[in-house]
């Protein structure tokens, strides 16, 4: 059909990978972001497809983390290892740095879905601490502190889960990354909830009510479901 025509042309056309196939795959990370998990998985499927068949490889990889994200809107950890794994290997045969730093932040998110949280505080660190290193993938260092920050909680450590969410924000603001918004905010109002300080139940329905905004605003309906079992949580504490 025509689509197979196109990405023919695509892929024999350029010496850069696939096209075709990187669009397939941000188009399936859109769609997860925006509550679609059907039609983002069946895009992702294609984009995987695509980039094997156009041997390339570097796609693929993105690919496989473009499922992982899916994953944590669907709940599906073991997929999310699976994906990260395949995501991870890919990067570091590759060796790109930028790819490394996502493929491994991926790598200690599906860690931290199947509960690996120690394994998941050291892979988040790793990635943040190389994408300084590298100056590189900076624009999203906001969502890999958050995750971070998830991570911590996983771990009870409070006190820097706290920090670290704090630092999300501070650091998405900073960079306009209105993308990661509704994603920190929602973490600090987790890590406020986990400590002790006075007046934490006030500060994270304030965190809460910015995640909500944020998410509507820029249609990121895939993080309200996390917005809302954060929300039981504050009504649990009271």
């Amino acid at each position: 059909g025509a689509e197979d025509q196109t990405l023919g042309v695509l892929g024999s056309a350029n010496t850069l990978g696939s096209p075709y196939s990187w669009c397939l795959m941000m188009r399936g990370v859109l769609l997860a972001s925006m509550g679609y998990p059907e039609e983002a998985a069946s895009s992702l499927e294609r984009a995987l497809q695509a980039a094997r068949e156009q041997g390339d490889l570097e796609t693929e990889g993105w690919a496989h983390i473009g499922h992982v994200w899916l994953a944590r809107s669907t709940g599906q950890a073991e997929m999310a290892l699976a994906h990260a794994t395949q995501g991870y290997e890919i990067a570091e045969r590759i060796g790109d740095v930028f790819s490394r730093v996502w493929a491994i932040y991926y790598l200690g998110y599906a860690r931290l879905m199947v509960g690996q949280t120690s394994e998941a505080v050291a892979a988040i660190e790793r990635s943040i601490e190389l994408g300084r290193e590298a100056r590189t993938g900076l624009e999203f260092e906001s969502q890999r502190m958050a995750a971070l920050s998830e991570a911590l909680l996983g771990t009870g450590d409070h006190g820097r889960a706290l920090e670290a969410a704090q630092e999300s924000v501070r650091i998405a603001h900073e960079r306009g990354n209105e993308a990661m918004l509704p994603f920190c905010y929602r973490v600090l109002a987790e890590a406020l909830l986990a400590g002790a300080q006075p007046g934490k139940g006030a500060a994270a329905q304030e965190a809460l009510e910015r995640a909500a905004a944020a998410a509507e605003a820029i249609a990121l309906r895939a993080e309200l479901p996390f917005i809302e079992r954060t929300r039981e949580k504050l009504v649990a504490v009271g």
